[in-house]
């Protein structure tokens, strides 16, 4: 019964994807952004920008420097299932973390020359932008399943397993639901494609370095006013 529901699901996707609405819609579809994050303004975008315009060949297509990034975050999964599958295995290498943390960075500044790439070369498109914010919404499940082993937190502690994941996914849906309506896609001063994934990597350099014993010695909730204590679950 699941199976024929997944089935019918994805038929009624493809079908509105092929509907001529779609395709006009597709065709007329024009991005329009606001990134009032000043690491974004003051940093990340001049970087973005040096590397595009110095570094990276016109022969390049903007869609495979955001694959190329992605495989960066790929591979950062695959070695959270290999040497950490329990999310809080003493004996995973501080190497991996260090890698987390390069990784989440170049993912970041890649994401960024993509769009300035397809400026660049006049390449821009509706398909090629469907393409970038896919890659962002499987990456913001990669950065969960990093987090969690970064910060080796047992599988048994279902209830902050639960809070990790839903916290990055709610803004991105949210901002991307807001699009729908606005046409356009607004982040505040702080969000996260930049100071968020700045954050993460700097708790991955933390593990990498000191270990992921570090996280054992604080809880958030040891720090809550005694009201609200009394109220929220322990962590």
């Amino acid at each position: 019964m699941n199976g024929e529901r997944s089935t019918a699901a994805m038929s009624t996707g493809f079908y509105y994807l092929k509907s001529p609405n779609a395709r006009a819609s597709l065709k007329s579809f024009k991005y329009s952004g606001t990134d009032d994050s000043y690491l974004y303004k003051i940093i990340l975008s001049p970087l973005a920008g040096f590397l595009v315009d110095n570094f990276t060949p016109s022969t390049i297509a903007p869609n495979t420097i955001t694959l190329f990034g992605f495989c960066f975050m790929i591979i950062a999964l695959l070695l959270t299932f290999w040497l950490c599958p329990n999310l809080d295995d003493e004996d995973a290498p501080r190497w991996m973390f260090l890698y987390f943390g390069i990784a989440m960075l170049i993912y970041q500044t890649l994401d960024n020359m993509d769009g300035k790439q397809a400026r660049k070369t006049g390449s821009s498109s509706p398909l090629g932008l469907l393409f970038d914010h896919g890659c962002d919404a499987l990456n913001v499940s990669c950065g969960i399943n990093i987090i969690l082993c970064t910060c080796a937190v047992a599988r048994s502690n279902v209830v902050l397993i639960f809070w990790t994941m839903i916290s990055p996914q709610i803004p991105f849906y949210m901002a991307s639901w807001e699009e729908s309506y606005t046409h356009t896609l607004y982040l505040p001063t702080l969000n996260g494609p930049n100071e968020g994934v700045l954050l993460a990597s700097l708790m991955c350099f933390v593990s990498g370095v000191l270990g992921t014993s570090f996280w054992e010695l604080f809880h958030l909730y040891d720090s809550l006013p005694t009201v609200l204590a009394g109220v929220i679950p322990k962590l």
